[in-house]
């Protein structure tokens, strides 16, 4: 009777023996190696170095442009008309700001600003044209506030958390969004915080305040809402947002030629969970009574240890910008990911290149790991190490992580 490659049940054992006896790789469709943790035997996955990924970032900033349209710029105003013809759109409005400030916040690459007319900040189809996803905003200004206008059908920028806090940073800021399955959203932050959340889908709490309270006339969410009811929500929370603001809705000139850029997205937050939980990724349940004992001093270096060797693992110390802050990380004192930093927008890069879905899985599967370290890279410069540590060892490849972390936190 056959038993595979290894011909018989007694060859495998054989090679298992090997394997437990020295410590070594078993391929069983993949390598695993087995390691020994806590008195427990575990059989790791040892992946291979695979080679760098191919880049699409240059191909989009690709950025070819149109003609002008055959037409005037338009001065819109709240009528019966808008939002004829905007399925899906979001607005964030910055009160005293200039378009370059706003764009500056939005996280636009410098060198693609120019105007561009609505028709140029279409999304390229990314089936036929695989690309980095650097999304436009089309910016001006109006009654004193900036505006940004984003269409298309990826997640608009202008409804990220991360974005409004920046956006908001020693003023106001307040988000419009609509999509064409009738979800209109709001959302109000106050230099840096959250005041208020609303949307037309059944009503989560959200924020500081009671939506109804900061934004009086906002309608009532209704269940499976008509095309109709859609439009007239929408055009109600304008108004709420116009009387309680006095932001125009829409700001006029959205058809014409408008100050614009590519954005490179900001790096998300690691919250995975609710943002009012504060939910950060734990360390493994049996580490952590040693890193609760351990001091700040300890962790630091653990941390810094840890974070270079999934740098390693996953390519991201391939970047200058990572490296000289590796070497910065168990100090003390070492400095954060500031904004616009080169390695702020190393990390954002990278993890932009793995938001593109139509290209070769090996390629997205790499950037995407080396993302998630990038991630795990800004949470070690930017949080105490007793909060980055989770994420960080939660990313590591090489097979006896857990040894060596073990040793780390015990050894003198």
């Amino acid at each position: 009777m056959s038993f595979g490659e290894w011909g018989s049940l007694a060859a495998f054992l054989e090679q298992v023996a090997d394997s437990l006896e020295g410590g070594t790789v078993m391929t069983v469709g993949l390598s695993y190696v087995p390691v020994v943790d806590d008195g427990m035997l575990l059989w790791e996955f040892a992946p291979e170095r695979r080679p760098e990924p191919r880049s699409l970032f240059d191909r989009a900033l690709a950025d070819p442009v149109m003609a002008a349209p055959g037409r005037t710029t338009s001065h819109a105003t709240l009528n019966d008309t808008w939002p004829s013809g905007y399925d899906n759109f979001c607005l964030t409005f910055a009160q005293a700001l200039d378009e370059a400030e706003l764009l500056r916040r939005f996280g636009a690459v410098p060198e693609t600003r120019r105007p561009r007319w609505r028709e140029e900040a279409e999304i390229p189809d990314q089936r036929q044209d695989p690309r980095v996803l650097l999304p436009v905003v089309r910016v001006g200004t109006h009654g004193g506030w900036a505006f940004g206008i984003e269409e298309g059908l990826h997640l608009f920028e202008g409804t990220r958390e991360e974005v409004l806090r920046r956006v908001s940073c020693g003023t106001r800021a307040v988000s419009v969004s609509y999509w064409a399955d009738g979800t209109t959203s709001v959302s109000l932050f106050d230099n840096g915080e959250l005041v208020t959340r609303y949307d037309t889908r059944p009503p989560v709490p959200y924020g500081a305040r009671d939506p109804f309270e900061v934004f009086p006339g906002l309608p009532t969410p209704v269940p499976e809402p008509t095309p109709e009811q859609r439009r007239e929500q929408l055009l109600a929370v304008c108004d709420a947002v116009v009387r309680r603001c006095g932001i125009p809705l829409p700001p006029p000139g959205l058809e014409g030629e408008l100050d614009s850029a590519r954005i490179l997205p900001l790096l998300p937050d690691n919250n995975f969970g609710l943002p009012e939980n504060n939910f950060r990724t734990p360390v493994p349940d049996r580490f952590a009574s040693l890193v609760d004992a351990a001091t700040p001093e300890r962790l630091r270096r653990v941390l810094a240890v840890q974070m270079s060797s999934l740098a390693t693992e996953t390519g991201l110390d391939t970047y200058d910008e990572v490296t000289a802050a590796l070497s910065l990380l168990s100090e003390e004192d070492h400095p954060g990911v500031t904004d616009d930093s080169a390695l702020d927008l190393r990390l954002r890069r990278v993890h932009a290149e793995a938001q593109v879905i139509y290209t070769d899985w090996n390629d997205r599967s790499v950037w995407q790991e080396r993302a998630m370290a990038a991630r795990a890279m800004a949470d070690a410069l930017n949080l105490p190490a007793r909060e980055a540590l989770g994420l960080v060892v939660g990313c590591r490849q090489g097979p006896r992580w857990r040894q060596e972390f073990r040793k780390q936190l015990t050894d003198d």
